[in-house]
Parts: structure tokens; C-alpha cells; sequence
């Protein structure tokens, strides 16, 4: 159990940008390394639309340094430099498709259908995102808001240009993101705005803007597709806040998953603690499960990565990692620990852990009580 004087010593001094990513390709390539000329919440944040289709193009041209193409594992972006902030948030229903198109850039029709291409793939299977970020960094941001993909998708940019599909069922709120808005600069979009919805047939806005976008990408279809923090069987998908607090060893387990079997991992590490062992798991040997232990640095980032793991058909990954946020007592995942934390815990008191609660049996007991609302109280204010 964590007392808040305890916590606070042990607090993480600051986010830093080993919690962001480094994608393989940044489009517009112009903006890799520049803040872009613009900030929009859309698709992730759709404020009062009650749903939202959304279709951005990436020109073919700024995929070069992939030459004949590679399969894109993540998709990555980063909160706008002067409008952006540091937040949490999970979508609860979206669905992401990536196909290559014909259509040029800045010229996408209004017709949603019009615009994709025969090899469009449901990257992401229809069902909650989480996102967040820390806002770290200068201007620009670190690219820290991530997207894994269930599906990878393969991508020659000799056949043509790509084109993002996102279909925001239920909006809620997260930030502004990074845009750009120059004509001929690589992106578009067209999307419905006020009087559409996720499904209309037709646009209601066009324009020149697209979101600043890094691309994760392997020669090869190996890919990590989940990665979670895991107590006693209940899992916080990360990125994500883990408000748990775990033994006095602060004990943690991170479960990586692949979309195949895993027969080795080279090595294992974590910004904060130790990793104990690492094993593939027998039943399910797409899983990776990574024991840490000391992860005492509560109120910031632990990134956690293993390098050189190889599949069962010879593939390779250099590295994969993923970001668990450490806010003990942050039952609500809204970046601080307050009144509202601790009625989630009253909510629930007398009850038996399970997936509806587990949040809220921050001691992992295996029962919420007074003892979580009494650790939730002592931690009250605590952010990342």
C-alpha cells in the first residue's frame, strides 16, 4: 500500500520523451521535424457530433524511402504544440480501415465510397480505442498517440496513394492534434461535420488539411497488435493509466501479444524497476508475458520494450514497446486522482473483483473496500 509521502518521494520527476515513438515515415515528410501550419480534433475528438466518418490521403510520394512497400503496424500522432494538452480517454467505438486508392491528393470525392481501394482492410477491428498522451516535448510534440493495428496492412506506394477510413461511432473528447493545411502538401480529407454521421454515403466538409501522421513499418507482416498491463487476470490495455497498486514490490506483469507465434526474445528492459523474466507463453504462444517488479515510480511514464523477437515463419522485430501511465488510485483514467475516484471505489465497495470493478480494487485484493477508498484518499491529487 502506497502512502502519499511515500508516493510523492517516488514520484517520477517528469514526463520525458522515452514515452514517444519513433515512426518509420512522417507525413507530410515536412513536418517530421516541424510543427505544422495547423490543429484539429477530428476523428479522435468529435465534441458534440454524435458520430463521425472521416477518410484522410497520404500522397504515395512521401513513402519513397520504403521503396516496394512494407507492412504498417502502427499509426502514430501527436498533440498540436500550442492548442494540444496531455490526456487519457477511450473512444468506446471505432473501426479504422487503410486500402490504397487512385484518387490524387487534395482531390478526394465527396463520395466516401468513391475513394477507397480494392484492398481495403479493417485495420482495426470495430470496438474501444484507448489513447493518450503526455503532451511531452517541445514544438513539435513527441509523437506518443498510438495506434496499434489488429491487422497490418501492406503497403506499396508504386500502386498508389493511401487512404485512412475512420468510423468514430460514439465521440468523446481528447485533444487537438497536429495538422497541416497547404495545399499539395501530401494530405486531405474529407469527413462529415454537422448533419452527417458515421453513416452517411456523402461528405459535408472537404479540404486540404490532414492530420501530421507517423506510420510504423516492417518488411514483414510480424507485428505486435496488444499490449497490456495484468494483475490477478484483469487487463489495462496500454498506452493506458494503470491505477493499481501492487505489493510492497509493487509488482507488475506486461503482456505483449502478437499476431503469431513468438519462439524468442532477445532482451527485455523498463524505463523504471527491473524485468524479472520474461516467457512466452505455453497456451498461447502469441503472448509474451514480461514479470516486473520495483516499478515505484508512480505518477509518470514507464516505458516497457523488448528487442529482437522472432515468429515461427523466420520474422524478425527489432523492437516493440508500449507506455503504462502509473497513476495509483486513478480509478476514473482521467489523469488525476480526486473526489471522483474515490465514489468509483464507494460504488463498488463490498464487491468481488471482477471485469466491471477490477479499477476500482486499486490494492488488488481481490474485493473493493474501505482499505482502496482509504489508499484513493491518501493519493488524492496525484497526476502524471
Amino acid at each position: 500500500m502506497c502512502t502519499l509521502s511515500f508516493c510523492v518521494a517516488l514520484c517520477f520527476i517528469a514526463l520525458s520523451s522515452s514515452s514517444a515513438l519513433e515512426p518509420t515515415i512522417v507525413v507530410p515528410n515536412s513536418a517530421a521535424n516541424t510543427e505544422g501550419d495547423a490543429s484539429n480534433v477530428f476523428p479522435f475528438g468529435i465534441g458534440n457530433l454524435p458520430s463521425q466518418r472521416y477518410q484522410q490521403l497520404y500522397a504515395a510520394s512521401q513513402f519513397t524511402s520504403i521503396g516496394s512497400g512494407g507492412f504498417i503496424t502502427q499509426i502514430i500522432f501527436r498533440p498540436d504544440a500550442s492548442d494540444g494538452a496531455a490526456f487519457t480517454s477511450t473512444l468506446p467505438d471505432m473501426q479504422i480501415d487503410l486500402s490504397t486508392t487512385p484518387v490524387v491528393d487534395d482531390a478526394l470525392s465527396m463520395t466516401f465510397a468513391d475513394n477507397v481501394g480494392l484492398d481495403d482492410t479493417v485495420v482495426f477491428a470495430r470496438g474501444s480505442l484507448p489513447l493518450s498522451s503526455a503532451s511531452s516535448g517541445g514544438a513539435p510534440k513527441d509523437f506518443d498517440i498510438v495506434i496499434n493495428l489488429t491487422t497490418p496492412f501492406f503497403y506499396d506506394p508504386g500502386m498508389g496513394n493511401l487512404l485512412l477510413d475512420v468510423r468514430n461511432f460514439d465521440g468523446v473528447n481528447t485533444t487537438f492534434f497536429d495538422a497541416d493545411d497547404t495545399g499539395a502538401d501530401g494530405v486531405s480529407r474529407v469527413t462529415t461535420n454537422i448533419g452527417g454521421s458515421v453513416h452517411s454515403e456523402m461528405a459535408n466538409l472537404k479540404d486540404t488539411l490532414g492530420l501530421v501522421t507517423g506510420f510504423s513499418i516492417a518488411p514483414n507482416g510480424f507485428a505486435l497488435t496488444n499490449a497490456a498491463s495484468e494483475l490477478e487476470g484483469f487487463d489495462v490495455v496500454l498506452p493506458g493509466i494503470e491505477c493499481r497498486s501492487a505489493g510492497a514490490r509493487r509488482h507488475y506483469k506486461a503482456i505483449f501479444t502478437f499476431n503469431s507465434n513468438v519462439v524468442s526474445v532477445g532482451g527485455a528492459n523498463i524505463s523504471c524497476g527491473a524485468v524479472t523474466s520474461r516467457t512466452i507463453d505455453s497456451t498461447d504462444p502469441r503472448r509474451v508475458i514480461l514479470d516486473l517488479r520495483d516499478v515505484f515510480c508512480n505518477q509518470g511514464d514507464v516505458s516497457i520494450a523488448m528487442t529482437d523477437i522472432t515468429d515461427d515463419q523466420g520474422n524478425n522485430l527489432p523492437k516493440a514497446s508500449a507506455v503504462m501511465t502509473l497513476v495509483v488510485g486513478d480509478v476514473t483514467a482521467d489523469g488525476v486522482v480526486d473526489q471522483a475516484d474515490v465514489q468509483q471505489v464507494q460504488q463498488h465497495k463490498g464487491e468481488v473483483t471482477d471485469d466491471s470493478n477490477f479499477r476500482a480494487d486499486v490494492n488488488v485484493d481481490g474485493q473493493v473496500s474501505s482499505l482502496d477508498a482509504k489508499l484513493v484518499r491518501s493519493l488524492a491529487g496525484s497526476s502524471p
